[in-house]
């Protein structure tokens, strides 16, 4: 039938999107065949670029390259379309497997067939600037290498938007449409929900520099369009979904952009025959330039065909050929560089972080909990509460100074003491202000009241409300308040789809032993003082690593995270973009992502990342608190070890270490025997309260002046809300 072929290729494409290659592999086959039986080109064209890039993915090379040969034979007086995908998929074929020689006449005819075409040269250029990337990242340049990514996207869009994918295109005419009013919201909302997700997985090994555009271009403005149709339309139940939804994508659009960039650091997307050295690194250095002469050589051919695209290739002749040919002939390497482009990366996986499923998370809650959400659309915040099997929501007032408010709070919890090493009145005062202040923002009366009729809090922040310690939230306004941890168990969750996940998911561990990384200086700055702390929060059960590093290690540390452990705890300090996979800071050029792409050996059940500062405390007591997480940071951290199966992570907002910590661990261990993760946690933080420490030996008070022989009760907020605790098991 004419419209099998069409058929079959849709259902490769739902296989692409599924992820099931073999189903592609076996899709594409059938397409291929039933079109160049019956005379269909355009779509055994499309059948070829699928199964091509199927095999290749499965590790069928060798079948691949036979019957890439048998096409370009066959197809050499039947359908020039089909026989330039067939050169193509050959060279691309060849860059992969290390063929330079065969990948050097490939790729040379296959260019000369495809051009001239008015397509070519922004490809050309963006296939430069890609190939400048790769050597970036080979070189450890990351801020490089993604400024390169960028230019290269900005080539292949070109002047138009939309060039480089034709999915840019559909949104821009979306978004007019939107904008002129001619079409109903109902009808944007569902264009626009379809246009904004991430491209599925299979679509990056057959298209990846077009998915490599539609990922890094702009996109807020339909985002901003569908959020605030969504704010006015949706009901609280409906509308938590959509907030959480948004989170979700914001997290994978990074995640994918990262995983692309580790691809890229390995050379050639990970494959082990291609090993990365200095004198690789320089042989591809010398040859950029003389790629870039190629590129310029390009535009001056084709510039007659901008001028007048309605070009025919049956009246193009022999010498303008050669032309063609002399201005493209390519050495081995620049070859591999320009076609490599085209060799689709590993895709990240589609299923996580989960979607927010509403049966599955009422299933997952007792009737004492309650969740609280909080989403940054734009310049507004809004929170959400679920109690009683329902949801309510609403606008937090004053959005833009609420980080200035959480920022001003962190500043007076480290303001806590005068000169005599007590705490005075006046301070106590204000910080007790300060956080009924934030509290009364942040919800409303009505809210409040049923917040703390609940008993455990499951809390998704969004935004800097990260960095808030939610545990020192004052009860009510009298004097004497207790903060939320003295009646409430309090636990988080990155995303709102992930709560059922964590509460209910089995371990993936298998074994209980733990594992120890700490250093000296996370306990004290007194060697004798750090040995007897550090000893006293090991046991029998735990296996001890000293860190290499006095200034702490990176993470995950290959050489630790390989031993099995049902438990692993970091007791050794540790800068933000050791932690992040990406660097923060744009001058620093050494990544982390290698070690959060596949850990074989499995995850801890438990991870504890004590010596993590996401917040940055004041150098004096009234200096302000410098933050710099706003929730995407925390994702990235957390959602890769939750996907390979960690089931609860306590993480350091701050600067935390010395005995308070080892009280506050050994207690928090114990505990867990009988309760639950958050129920430990307050039964910890309850425990430490009754102590005197010495405030010396306590890194948070570092730089502030203290009597040498005055204790400090462990009471003081900042020695127990400077943790974050992810997930719970009960």
């Amino acid at each position: 039938h004419p419209l099998t072929a069409i058929a079959l290729l849709a259902l490769a494409d739902l296989a692409i999107e599924s992820n099931e290659i073999l189903v592609v592999e076996d899709r594409a086959v059938e397409a291929s065949v039933v079109a160049a039986r019956a005379g269909q080109m355009d779509h055994l064209y499309e059948a070829v670029e699928i199964l091509s890039a199927a095999s290749m993915a499965n590790g069928q090379d060798a079948n691949t390259a036979k019957m890439l040969q048998q096409l370009v034979t066959w197809s050499a007086k039947k359908s020039r379309l089909v026989n330039i995908r067939s050169h193509v998929e050959m060279a691309k074929l060849a860059a992969l497997v290390g063929d330079m020689e065969t990948a050097t006449k490939q790729c040379t005819t296959s260019t000369t067939l495809l051009l001239p075409k008015q397509v070519a040269l922004p490809r050309a250029e963006a296939v430069v600037r890609y190939a400048q990337a790769k050597v970036a990242f080979l070189e450890g340049n990351i801020a490089d290498g993604l400024s390169k990514l960028f230019e290269s996207v900005s080539f292949l869009r070109g002047s138009e938007k939309g060039f480089g994918s034709p999915a840019l295109f559909q949104l821009d005419l979306v978004l007019q449409l939107a904008k002129s009013k001619a079409i109903p919201e109902p009808t944007i909302e569902l264009l626009l929900t379809q246009l904004l997700r991430s491209p599925a997985a299979g679509h990056w090994r057959v298209h990846p520099i077009e998915q490599l555009d539609w990922l890094l271009v702009d996109k807020s403005e339909g985002s901003n369009i569908l959020m605030d149709i969504q704010l006015r339309t949706r009901d609280d139940s409906d509308l938590v979904s959509a907030l959480d939804d948004m989170k979700r994508k914001r997290y994978r659009r990074l995640n994918e952009l990262e995983s692309r960039v580790s691809d890229l650091q390995m050379l050639f997307h990970g494959d082990n025959r291609f090993i990365a050295n200095a004198a690789e690194v320089a042989m591809q250095r010398k040859q950029l330039p003389v790629l870039e002469q190629n590129v310029t050589k390009i535009q001056q051919l084709i510039s007659p065909l901008i001028a007048n695209p309605k070009w025919d290739w049956r009246k193009w002749s022999e010498e303008e050929t050669r032309r063609w040919e002399n201005a493209l002939r390519l050495s081995s390497t620049q070859e591999s560089l320009l076609w490599s482009a085209a060799i689709s990366p590993m895709p990240v996986a589609e299923i996580f972080p989960p979607r927010h499923s509403k049966d599955f998370f009422g299933k997952s809650l007792r009737p004492s909990d309650a969740v609280i959400v909080f989403a940054a659309v734009g310049a507004k915040m809004r929170g959400s509460l679920y109690a009683s099997g329902k949801w309510q929501s609403w606008e937090i007032s004053d959005a833009a100074g609420l980080e200035s408010n959480v920022a001003n709070l962190l500043g007076q919890l480290f303001a806590i003491r005068d000169r005599d090493g007590e705490v005075s009145n006046a301070v106590k005062s204000r910080e007790l202000a300060k956080r009924i202040e934030l509290r009364n923002q942040l919800f409303p009366k009505e809210v409040w009241a049923a917040m703390v009729s609940a008993q455990r809090w499951i809390i998704v922040p969004d935004d800097c409300l990260w960095n808030l310690p939610w545990e020192t939230l004052p009860l009510n306004e009298l004097p004497n308040a207790l903060p939320c941890i003295s009646e409430h168990c309090i636990t988080y969750s990155p995303t709102l789809g992930l709560v059922p996940f964590l509460l209910d998911a089995p371990s993936m561990s298998k074994c209980i032993r733990g594992v120890d990384v700490q250093t000296n200086d996370f306990f004290s700055l007194d060697a004798s003082k750090a040995k007897d702390l550090r000893e006293e929060l090991t046991s029998k059960k735990h296996f001890v690593v000293d860190s290499l590093s006095k200034n702490g290690t990176t993470f995950p540390p290959s050489r630790f995270f390989k031993i099995a452990s049902d438990r692993i705890s970091s007791y050794a300090t540790m800068s933000w973009d050791k932690v992040g996979p990406v660097p923060t800071d744009p001058n620093v050029n050494q990544s982390n992502i290698r070690f959060w792409g596949r850990l074989p050996w499995g995850t801890p059940s438990t991870l504890v990342l004590a010596g993590v500062n996401a917040v940055t405390a004041p150098g004096v007591a009234t200096a302000p608190v410098t933050m710099h997480a706003t929730g995407d940071e925390w994702l990235r951290l957390t959602l890769p070890l939750i996907a390979q199966g960690t089931k609860q992570m306590t993480i350091s907002r701050w600067t935390v270490g010395g005995q308070s910590t080892v009280s506050l661990m050994r207690s928090f261990e114990e505990n867990q025997t009988d309760l639950s993760v958050s129920e430990s946690w307050q039964r910890a933080v309850l425990t430490l309260w009754e102590e005197e420490l010495d405030p010396r030996s306590e890194p948070c008070f570092k730089g502030v002046s203290t009597k040498a022989d005055s204790a400090i009760s462990g009471s003081t907020p900042l020695l127990w809300s400077g943790y974050l605790r992810i997930g719970d098991s009960k």
